[in-house]
């Protein structure tokens, strides 16, 4: 088993990518501006990444993990999650915003996999949510400047935006709101929006929030500006969407680069703009809530969002250098940053573990007597064992792996 091996990864070429943000990142060419939505970096079964073996050889990810499990992937997340990898590592980009979508429990993924298998739906229909057994909890690192949202607003600051619009409309939806204090009710409201009203009630709101913007409406604070903003940026993209009400209720989110945000089950979220890292749970289980022309199954997607006030911690690290582990409490994965600068940064490969290099500088890899010269957008995959690799130089990585408990890379 050799001590690493190059990746080469596949693109998701989604309409919403933009076209440069992988591009810079990986260090692709693009001379056609085709949208980049995603590089998947993993053994996803849809798109595995390619590994380099001998004799100038290419095979699978999953095809190596399938020859000797336990050596690729170790005891502990053999025994854990199964002959695959448990994570799923990404280089995100958003041209345009995606859907806005919540992600199951792992109980409501179990039953939810169990019930449209015995209704007889296909893993590819289209009226499916549950494609797996699995959770899809997430973590989004920003490498740009990245917008979000990210989780129910607290009910009086919603009430409060939402003062902006005609109480006809509204008013009834918020007093239950203040009332229950549970967002099923309100979040049920608005997604049947679209059957309820007319297509002039989503232009009267739509004009009232330009007209907000222009300096129409007196004592406007930043918080309602944000949201107008956010809101006016929706529509330029799902003009007839109620989806594009969602800053009014949700966390409008503006991550610099480096900050990070996790996206535990039961949260309504959506990613509006940027590029980021994004490492999650190797799941395709998503229920969508508008900013979309897929599936929306409302019953359902009201059953599993987490119906109170969320507020979305910023993990960030402290320093500019050393080494940083963004933890948000996943048993699948965690992710380090490393800067090494002077000094070399030593990491044991106790599970295994996707490095990614991004950056201009350029970093110095060795292990087990094997050495590499990393520039951004390279990659590669670690099989589990207790080999010490150390980065100097330069340069950035990031390293996705499965948390085991052991060694605390989380400083140098």
């Amino acid at each position: 088993m050799n001590p690493f091996y190059t990746l080469s990864n596949p693109i998701q070429e989604y309409p919403w990518g933009s076209s440069d943000g992988i591009a810079h990142v990986a260090n692709i060419a693009n001379p056609t501006d085709t949208p980049m939505a995603e590089l998947w970096m993993g053994d996803h079964q849809s798109a595995p990444s390619q590994v380099d073996i001998a004799n100038d050889r290419r095979i699978g990810l999953d095809t190596l993990i399938a020859q000797d499990p336990q050596a690729v992937l170790g005891k502990y997340s053999l025994e854990k999650f199964g002959t695959r990898l448990p994570y799923l590592f990404k280089i995100l980009s958003a041209g345009s915003p995606l859907s806005l979508q919540v992600h199951p429990s792992r109980a409501q993924a179990i039953e939810g996999f169990i019930r449209e298998n015995a209704l007889g739906l296909g893993i590819g229909d289209s009226r499916r949510n549950y494609r797996d057994r699995s959770h899809k909890p997430e973590l989004l690192v920003a490498l740009t400047p990245f917008s979000a949202l990210c989780g129910f607003r607290q009910i009086e600051e919603t009430v409060r935006l939402f003062s902006l619009f005609d109480p006809a409309v509204f008013g009834q939806a918020l007093d239950t709101l203040l009332e229950r204090r549970d967002y099923r009710v309100f979040f049920g409201f608005l997604l049947g929006l679209s059957k309820s009203v007319t297509p002039k009630t989503l232009d009267t709101i739509k004009a009232r929030v330009r007209f907000a913007l222009r300096g129409g409406i007196s004592d406007i604070d930043e918080t309602i500006m944000i949201a107008c903003r956010t809101c006016e940026r929706l529509e330029s993209f799902f003009p007839n969407d109620f989806g594009i009400l969602a800053p009014f209720y949700l966390n409008v989110l503006q991550l610099s680069p480096g900050q990070a945000i996790s996206q535990p089950s039961g949260i309504p979220h959506a990613y509006i703009q940027g590029t980021g890292l994004e490492l999650m749970a190797n799941s395709d289980n998503v229920l969508r809530g508008g900013l979309t022309s897929k599936h929306i199954d409302i019953p359902e997607l009201l059953r599993i969002t987490e119906p109170n006030a969320y507020v979305p911690g910023i993990i960030a690290p402290q320093n500019e250098s050393g080494t940083f582990c963004y933890r948000a409490g996943f048993e699948e994965f965690e992710l380090l940053r490393i800067n090494p600068t002077i000094n070399k940064t030593m990491i044991r490969t106790e599970s295994p573990s996707i490095l990614l290099a991004i950056g201009q500088g350029d970093l110095l890899l060795e292990s087990r007597g094997e050495t590499r010269m990393l520039t951004g957008g390279m990659s590669f995959f670690f099989p589990a064992g207790d080999d010490m690799i150390s980065l100097s130089g330069t340069g950035t990585a990031y390293i996705a792996r499965v948390p085991t408990g052991g060694t605390d890379d989380s400083l140098d």
